[in-house]
């Protein structure tokens, strides 16, 4: 029995490449918020990134579609975690999730207030309003669907 690991976050890096003989790996870096609150001075809240690794059919069917910024849900089975140092010198520490089962974009609806004005400038607290739309399911060269 392996471990599942299920989120929603925002991708901020995807990488593509084929190895060895024709295997294809995507790497899709998302950002996934703590739940705590942004400090003063930082830019963003705290968040935990989460490496994605897609292979095969998926990888080059995906590929197509992801883009920076994008947020996504995702479920797979998770990894080791790895420690590494950023640029500026401070330890961090990752997840790996393999074998990505699951992979899902969500498009988030703008919000507007009472007065028309968008709610990300005021301070109104109100849940924003989801979608959830499934990529696509391309097909192979012979014209089989791919497995998502």
């Amino acid at each position: 029995m392996s471990n599942s690991f299920s989120g929603f976050g925002r991708i901020i890096k995807f990488d593509h490449k084929v190895i060895g003989e024709g295997k294809s790996i995507l790497s899709v870096n998302v950002s996934v918020n703590t739940g705590e609150q942004k400090k003063e001075g930082d830019a963003y809240p705290p968040s935990n990134i989460i490496k994605l690794t897609i292979w095969n059919k998926r990888a080059d069917a995906l590929i197509k579609f992801v883009e920076e910024g994008m947020h996504v849900y995702f479920t797979g089975k998770m990894g080791v975690p790895y420690s590494y140092v950023t640029e500026g010198g401070e330890p961090r520490t990752t997840l790996q999730v393999h074998s990505v089962d699951e992979f899902n974009v969500v498009r988030l609806a703008k919000r507007e207030d009472d007065n028309g004005a968008n709610a990300s400038t005021t301070t109104k607290a109100t849940a924003p309003k989801e979608s959830s739309t499934k990529l696509p399911v391309p097909e192979d060269e012979e014209g089989d669907i791919l497995p998502f």
